[in-house]
């Protein structure tokens, strides 16, 4: 069996080497067979909530990713729950959310709309700075009220 090239990966070896690799011994076939294991989903993969009140304020810290799926579908619940609690004064800290896709600026604009369907105001803070260029793209910086810190956001909503 020749060894494939320093710059080869073993995965990418067993590729290589095809039919040497199925004739090889049980430990080189163990070895292949692992190579072609699927990668887990990773638990940052997902978005986690923690909500918290800051005088009088409902703020929603999210951590993870904001994209398609289960994550939009958490933000909308932790939304309604808010909503139905009559808690209409909200704010979103993005702070420690690594990726925001279509769906994620989608689930915002959603969250918006909703609360001043119930008469209130849904602000954000710590927006990272690419999420903010996305808003600017597509003209929706008008949608949102963001703030740089927790506090001027909170003041933000006694004037």
């Amino acid at each position: 069996m020749t060894a494939p090239p320093p710059s080869v990966t073993r995965q990418q070896s067993a590729v290589v080497s095809g039919e040497e690799t199925m004739a090889a011994s049980a430990t080189s076939a163990a070895e292949a067979q692992e190579s072609f294991t699927l990668p887990v989903a990773r638990p940052s993969a997902q978005l986690r909530v923690a909500s918290r009140e800051v005088q009088g304020v409902a703020v929603l810290d999210l951590n993870g990713r904001l994209v398609l799926g289960e994550a939009c579908n958490t933000l909308r619940d932790h939304l309604r729950k808010l909503l139905s609690e009559h808690k209409t004064k909200i704010l979103i800290n993005l702070q420690n959310v690594a990726r925001v896709d279509s769906a994620g600026i989608g689930s915002l604009v959603e969250a918006v709309i909703e609360t001043a369907k119930h008469g209130g105001q849904l602000k954000l803070m710590n927006v990272p700075r690419l999420v903010q260029g996305v808003f600017t793209v597509h003209r929706l910086q008008n949608v949102f009220e963001i703030f740089d810190s927790e506090d001027s956001a909170v003041a933000s909503y006694r004037s």
